[in-house]
């Protein structure tokens, strides 16, 4: 391999890394960064300070043991992690009125990824399951 291929490789390389590194989800470095905008018996959600605008109302049905979250713009998909940020699902949701479904939950702390069509940044949400 000549200098120049070599240059070439490593040059590729770098942009890989920080391609890579730039990229990832950044989450809120403190709790005092997000803002509880709903909690009951089964549920507590925050969402990050910044966003909450987003959020016109939230809600929980017992009967479905569904949490509601209705949106000022669309939401185009969601990442939900566990704990431990190890990523659970993620799913096209292209909504204002995005569904939990808590049944699909074990009891314990979610982090969400939340993608507005609006917004070139994602915003970040938890919710913790409190029964079930």
């Amino acid at each position: 391999m000549n200098k120049t291929s070599k240059l070439l490789l490593f040059s590729l390389l770098c942009f890989v890394i920080t391609a890579f590194t730039t990229n990832r989800h950044h989450y809120p470095s403190s709790i005092a960064e997000m803002v509880k905008i709903f909690e009951n018996e089964a549920i507590e959600f925050s969402i990050e300070n910044i966003s909450t605008a987003e959020v016109i109302t939230s809600s929980y049905n017992s009967d479905l043991n569904d949490f509601q979250l209705n949106t000022a713009n669309k939401i185009s998909f969601i990442q939900v992690m566990d704990s431990e940020h190890n990523l659970l699902f993620q799913l096209p949701v292209q909504t204002k009125n995005l569904h939990l479904f808590l049944d699909d939950f074990e009891r314990g702390l979610f982090h969400m990824a939340i993608k507005f069509e609006n917004l070139e940044n994602f915003v970040f949400a938890s919710f913790s399951k409190k029964e079930g």
